[in-house]
């Protein structure tokens, strides 16, 4: 659409409209009557209810309100307001409706009507599962999980959304049937719909010039202030115990449809684990492992991580792309205060927190993480596309640590991975031992400081679903990556990143089908292993044989991999 403007007439100017009025409906709902509700001026804006005791709090509203009564009309300010008041959780629809003002022909009223959601509460429930043919000595594992998850929409009359979720799950191993895991989380979430300034944050950050004053405005105008606590109990039968509790304070800013930034700003998770003898037993005593597995906690007051994500339009030719950055730190805080300490009192004490219970002391988690996740995708037609990722993380100890948690190292394998192999079954480098001559009830733990992997995947539309909203879909696709330590442990040959890298490479090779029922998608996919990481001791080839690659799975069908939602 083209608009051509005229000049305005001999002798005179074009006209500048300023705003009027502002009347803000803080509870409307379609077709309601305007005249007898309760009004209130306070500040630049006038307030309207069905009493005073408006639905949302007048402060949060003008927290999110841009026109300003004598300004200039601007567009940008019109949508600023539309933007901020539809991302309050407690109302559904927005509408702005301009109006000549009475007095002159040159100034505009604004009349805002919110629309709430009917129920303050609402309820979600869950499920998930998993399905695995690959582990070794036949035995099958199915896994599943239920949640449930409660959310106020308006917890404290400022739009706050507070959030509670249960998640319950279970891993089965098949032939015979037992359990394997049992896990259990609590979590709680409040989103405030603007910027809680916790230690003065943003003024550290433009004295610092990280970020512009335009940024720095754009941040508070449309920021989301974060804070989270929960627990989860994990217990691997006869291998491993594990509890965690943590609370963090962050951010989520949207400067526009394409863009999101996720930071945590002030993070404390507490992780305490107990090895039971067999995995002892399975990790050979390795001090790296056991070590990795000790109680600590991950602390950061003025920064935590921060996550940043991009999204393309589709192009006209059916190219879009996504990416994912991540840059995280733990103990850095904490490691300076105890380094300045040291050059203080003259000792060299290392801070620990004294273990209770007959446990070993905590241990404050030091390292730095970053890791790049790159998408693309290609509309083929309208029946098919091709989809694409590339992934590569580094995880580094820093501080005199030589060890970062388990939980932070990489790992791949399993339904959104490598899927010609189990979660964390393969690796680091060329380490062999546990694939070539596994235990019967191997439990594996792989685990590195490097991660490379790529993923490429053709799907297409097979038919639609009879009597359901949805279609079965078809996929090919190919995996191919690996992890790696950035050092040798002593323990596991060929597992340090070398020049040789690339004939450590794992690729997997499979197919799958997808139920698309819109609102969510159930994927199986069938992965083959094609290529090891390590040679074969017998002829010292890497690639797998014909005969190999069509006896994996049941019927020579794949190692079956159940997900929901798309691998990537």
């Amino acid at each position: 659409m083209f608009i051509e403007i005229y000049p305005p007439a001999p002798g005179k100017i074009h006209k500048r409209y300023s705003v009027g009025d502002v009347n803000i409906y803080t509870d409307y709902f379609r077709d309601a009557t305007i005249d007898g509700l309760y009004s209130q001026k306070i500040g630049k804006y006038t307030y309207l209810g069905k009493n005073k005791d408006f639905l949302v709090k007048p402060s949060a509203l003008s927290y999110r309100v841009f026109i300003e009564p004598g300004n200039v009309v601007k567009k940008d300010d019109r949508l600023k307001t539309f933007k901020g008041l539809s991302g309050l959780s407690s109302y559904r629809f927005v509408s702005m409706n301009p109006s000549a003002n009475m007095t002159s022909d040159t100034i505009i009223n604004f009349d805002i009507f919110l629309t709430a959601y009917q129920n303050k509460w609402i309820g979600d429930y869950g499920a998930d599962l998993f399905y695995s043919s690959i582990s070794v000595g036949n035995k099958d594992i199915i896994g599943y999980s239920l949640s449930t998850t409660f959310n106020n929409r308006n917890a404290f009359g400022g739009s706050e959304n507070y959030s509670i979720g249960l998640e319950y799950g279970q891993e089965l191993e098949l032939n015979p049937f037992d359990t394997r895991t049992i896990s259990l989380s609590l979590q709680n979430s409040l989103q405030i719909p603007r910027e809680v300034n916790l230690l003065g944050m943003s003024s550290i950050l433009r004295a610092m010039r990280l970020v512009s004053a335009d940024g720095l405005k754009s941040f508070k105008e449309q920021a989301q202030t974060n804070i989270e606590g929960g627990v989860r109990i994990q217990r691997i039968k006869e291998f491993l115990d594990e509890e965690e509790i943590g609370v963090s304070f962050g951010y989520s800013f949207n400067p526009n449809l394409y863009t999101r930034y996720n930071i945590r700003q002030t993070s404390f998770n507490l992780n305490l684990a107990e090895i039971k003898p067999k995995l002892l037993t399975q990790i050979g005593n390795n001090p790296a492992i056991i070590n990795s597995f000790e109680d600590y906690l991950i602390t950061s007051l003025f920064f935590r991580d921060i996550t940043f994500s991009k999204q393309s339009k589709v192009s006209q030719r059916g190219y879009s792309w996504a990416f994912a950055g991540y840059f995280g730190q733990s103990g850095l805080e904490t490691w300076l205060a105890n380094k300045a300490y040291n050059g203080i009192t003259g000792n060299e004490t290392l801070w620990l927190i004294k273990g209770v219970n007959d446990r070993e002391d905590v241990n404050f988690a030091k390292f730095t993480k970053v890791s790049f996740d790159i998408r693309g995708k290609k509309e083929l037609n309208k029946k098919s596309e091709f989809a694409s990722r590339l992934f590569l993380g580094i995880v580094n100890p820093f501080g005199g640590e030589d060890i970062v948690p388990f939980r932070e190292q990489f790992g791949v394998g399993g339904p959104t991975s490598l899927r010609g192999w189990e979660q964390s079954e393969i690796g680091p480098g060329g380490y062999s031992k546990l694939l070539i001559a596994p235990d019967p009830d191997q439990l594996f733990y792989q685990k590195g400081d490097i991660r490379l992997e790529l993923n490429l995947e053709y799907r297409f539309d097979i038919f639609k679903v009879p009597f359901f909203a949805g279609k079965l879909e078809g996929a090919i696709f190919t995996d191919a990556g690996n992890i790696w330590l950035l050092k040798a442990d002593g323990f596991r040959d060929s597992a340090e990143i070398s020049g040789d890298f690339h004939k450590q490479i794992a690729v997997a090779g499979g197919w799958g089908l997808r139920f698309d029922f819109d609102f969510f998608l159930i994927r199986f996919d069938f992965g083959y292993k094609l290529r090891n990481t390590y040679p074969d001791p017998n002829d010292g080839g890497y690639w797998r044989s014909f005969k190999e690659i069509r006896s994996q799975g049941t019927l020579g069908f794949g190692n079956l991999q159940i997900g929901v939602g798309y691998a990537f």
